[in-house]
């Protein structure tokens, strides 16, 4: 039998930066992949401007 360990991790490069609840925000979509949830929504404001 062949084991082999598979490294999943991937890194988001961006020259911006989280702002307002964005980091909170990615805090739990990461907390809940660590969690193994299998559907997870993010909610947004269509109304921004960018």
């Amino acid at each position: 039998m062949i084991q082999r360990e598979v490294d999943h991790t991937f890194e988001v490069v961006s020259k911006y930066q989280p702002a307002g609840d964005q980091p909170q925000a990615i805090e739990e979509l990461a907390a809940g992949i660590k969690n193994k949830e299998k559907a997870q929504i993010l909610l947004g404001d269509r109304k921004s401007v960018v």
